[in-house]
């Protein structure tokens, strides 16, 4: 594989990451099924989500640190 593919292999899987984020805090009442199942997805931490993280080039941890950071700003935000 050249190193230009291996990027973009690199760049789609970091985007799948991103997506599961951005639906697990998306708003409650727009897509709650969404969220509920990227929350599940990044929180339980199955095979799966090890499997693209680590494509992604990414801790699984950490993703789910950052999930759990990203929650908390925005509950904080949520109650000014």
């Amino acid at each position: 594989m050249t190193h230009q593919k291996t990027v973009g292999c690199i760049e789609l899987w970091q985007a799948v990451v991103h997506l599961a984020l951005a639906d697990a805090l998306c708003k409650l009442d727009k897509n709650a099924l969404h969220q509920r199942k990227a929350m599940n997805w990044i929180q339980r931490g199955g095979t799966d989500f090890c499997l693209v993280c680590e494509l992604a080039g990414y801790s699984p941890q950490n993703v789910r640190e950052k999930l759990l950071l990203l929650m908390d700003k925005r509950d904080k935000k949520g109650k000014r």
